[in-house]
């Protein structure tokens, strides 16, 4: 009797079990349109049980495009990391170089997002390094982007062209010098690196291994990209130090692209004095033209600031040799500004940017005496005249004007009836002008431009309006007045400024 309930129940329990197992069974649609979205969140998920469950006795065609880009499911494993399903789907007969609408191969997304897993899988079932997507990038770029060196050293070695160029003339090189910063250009757009998440140092540590890898893979240092940018020119663009210093001691060129701008000029526009640097370091002559830019006005003065500041702080001969040159070229800008042949707003803006900038990076220095009665300390105890003498020819231009003028309102309050031009300030204008027309030729500071044109010279003295040349004059002539005062303010202790503004 027990024996019989036994074999009742046991019946009963073998129907229960393949009752809940038909209740729990999910055959895919035949059709693959509808049997894809089944799949594809349990291969996102990374439900490779599932998923193999669903494909024993399916005849789902693993290599199925579906969606706007047309990806595999293979495609979505290698994108989303989800390595079981990957290895799943291989071994069912998916083409590892199967391309989307974009070109794009399972690789390419691996590599784009740093599936390291996934890449070992593909690379085991000859995913081909080489496919280019449609925008002429390879893995190897994405890998670049992403700082990921352990997984491009692996990589190159089954590259067959490591300067493989993208649509826009770059290679894995060009985008990663651009590393380090918030985003990353490639082909007109910006992507944001997996690897800003890190600690500065080490994004620029992983920058430098990463650009050392593909030149020692044999990448061109010097290649350019449609644009004529070359590594250098990024690094420099990025403010990427430690990398410009790599490409320069390999051999790096220092070359403008084709727009005529240079990897000075963009160390500068970013303020990047540290990379700045670098490249005077390599390139003694982009001292002078570092000082020169200071007459640029479509570059930001905050930033030229930042950068000198840096450069002169790096040694004692840096700090006095910028302060020296920045006094010539505010020089310069001083006779460009007393020439009534110039512009005055330009000259004008011109002179007082230099003359600010000037005064900044004499403020670097320590602090001078208490006294203030050394009138000749800079902070770096050399001597007035060595700093400040290139400025003391524009300074002697600037006394000979005020002198006429302050002449000629004398001679007005002693003949205030007379109607006639004096011929003698008329000659003493013309003088003036051509003593500082000779000055200019032969001055310390280098063939300066004249200060009136010989048609000027020659109408100033056929008419003698002396009165018309002075307010002519007046605006210039105050403008170097204000650059003398900064001047004079920036040498004097902190409460002595107020007695010069009472002068």
């Amino acid at each position: 009797m027990m024996e019989r309930a036994m074999e009742q129940l046991n019946v009963q329990l073998s129907r229960l079990t393949r009752s809940l197992r038909r209740a729990r069974t999910i055959e895919l649609p035949e059709d693959n349109e509808t049997a894809v979205y089944t799949l594809m969140p349990m291969v996102m998920a990374d439900q490779h049980r599932s998923v193999s469950e669903l494909l024993l006795n399916s005849k789902f065609d693993v290599n199925y495009a579906f969606g706007r880009v047309k990806r595999s499911l293979l495609h979505i494993a290698a994108n989303c990391g989800s390595v079981e399903c990957l290895v799943l789907l291989l071994k069912r007969g998916a083409n590892p170089n199967y391309q989307d609408i974009s070109g794009c191969t399972p690789l390419h997304l691996a590599a784009r997002n740093g599936q390291k897993k996934c890449m070992g899988r593909l690379l085991e079932y000859n995913a081909d390094v080489n496919i280019c997507n449609n925008e002429g990038l390879t893995a190897i770029h994405w890998l670049a982007v992403n700082g990921r060196t352990e997984l491009l050293h692996d990589l190159v070695q089954h590259v067959s062209n490591v300067d493989v160029e993208d649509a826009m003339g770059q290679t894995a090189l060009h985008v990663a010098c651009q590393n380090g910063h918030k985003t990353v250009s490639i082909f007109g757009r910006r992507f944001l690196p997996v690897f800003m998440a890190q600690s500065s140092s080490a994004v620029a540590n992983a920058v430098a291994t990463t650009v050392l890898c593909l030149l020692d893979s044999g990448a061109d240092i010097n290649r350019p990209n449609v644009s004529g940018a070359t590594p250098l020119y990024f690094a420099c663009s990025h403010g990427q130090r430690d990398t410009a210093q790599i490409l320069l001691s390999r051999g790096a060129k220092y070359v403008a692209d084709k727009n005529g701008i240079t990897p000075l000029d963009l160390c500068v526009q970013g303020g990047y004095g540290e990379t700045c640097e670098i490249l005077i370091q390599h390139h003694g002559r982009l001292f002078l033209t570092l000082i020169q830019m200071t007459q640029n006005d479509d570059i930001k003065e905050n930033m030229l600031r930042q950068v000198l500041e840096h450069v002169s702080q790096q040694s004692h001969s840096h700090y006095q040799r910028i302060l020296m040159g920045l006094a010539e070229v505010a020089t310069t800008n001083g006779h460009k500004l007393l020439s009534l042949s110039s512009s005055y707003e330009a000259q004008m803006k011109s002179l007082l940017r230099i003359v600010r900038i000037f005064c900044h990076v004499f403020h670097l220095g320590p602090s001078p005496p208490n006294s203030g009665n050394d009138m000749g300390y800079n902070g770096n105890k050399t001597a007035r005249n060595q700093v400040f003498k290139p400025l003391e020819l524009l300074w002697h231009s600037l006394d000979e004007w005020l002198v006429l003028i302050s002449t000629e309102l004398d001679r007005n309050k002693q003949s205030p009836s007379s109607t006639s031009p004096p011929c003698s300030s008329s000659s003493e204008i013309a003088s003036l002008l051509l003593k500082q027309r000779e000055v200019d030729q032969s001055g310390s500071a280098g063939k300066l431009p004249l200060l009136l044109d010989p048609q000027i010279v020659m109408e100033t003295e056929a008419y003698a309006d002396v009165e018309d040349v002075i307010s002519m004059t007046a605006n210039r002539l105050s403008a170097v007045i204000q650059a003398f005062y900064m001047c004079c303010s920036c040498q004097m202790p902190q409460g002595s400024v107020l007695v010069l503004h009472q002068w």
